[in-house]
């Protein structure tokens, strides 16, 4: 790649992460926004940056990814993507591998996919808007995202001894410990289930 598919920190900053993206949509369900997602990233209409690139020892910093990369990448079944942002992948017919670590989609495109998408917050510091059902707009991606990084990370024995109501309660902790609204009782079962679901499968 050459230097014309590299992109600035500053607007790097202003590009979306997986979580931030589920966050924006108030949504925990990554199949539903995958499914319109993915012909995008194949087609190239919907853009998108690695913080680090990395194919075989070779790395580089905050590059464009092709769109041919997304082509057999079935992002319905990569909970691990939506959840770290992170994507590694055989590169199909040679024995080299691809990793994109800290993968953000271009705003622009996000917003021709989804035309009633929130807008980022401008500042962390800012009051969140609530939502309805308790739910604060915009900002409830980072604390699904960090609970399913936890579920991946369990075994399969260990992860079968998760039910809704223990994970809806780490989900609501979480919230809290990021001083965020956390959603009600009823909309903290039904994320978790979610969650539990896509990990499981």
């Amino acid at each position: 790649m050459g230097d014309d598919d590299t992109i600035s920190r500053d607007d790097f900053a202003t590009w979306y992460s997986p979580a931030l993206t589920l966050g924006l949509l108030d949504t925990v369900n990554f199949e539903s926004v995958a499914r319109l997602v993915h012909p995008a990233l194949a087609s190239g209409d919907l853009r998108t940056t690695a913080e680090t690139l990395t194919v075989e020892d070779a790395a580089a910093h905050l590059k464009r990814l092709p769109a041919s990369l997304w082509v057999t990448w079935d992002a319905r079944l990569d909970l691990r993507f939506w959840a770290t942002a992170n994507l590694i992948r055989q590169i199909h017919g040679q024995s080299t591998g691809i990793s994109a670590y800290g993968v953000r989609f271009d705003p622009a495109g996000l917003a021709r996919l989804f035309p009633g998408m929130a807008k980022r917050p401008e500042s962390t510091e800012a009051p969140t808007p609530q939502a309805k059902g308790g739910r604060p707009a915009g900002k409830n991606g980072e604390p699904i995202a960090r609970i399913a990084k936890r579920l991946i990370a369990l075994t399969a024995g260990e992860l079968v001894l998760y039910t809704a109501e223990a994970v809806a309660s780490e989900l609501i902790s979480e919230y809290q410990r990021l001083n965020l609204q956390p959603p009600s009782p009823d909309n903290a079962r039904r994320d978790a289930q979610g969650i539990l679901r896509a990990v499981r499968n």
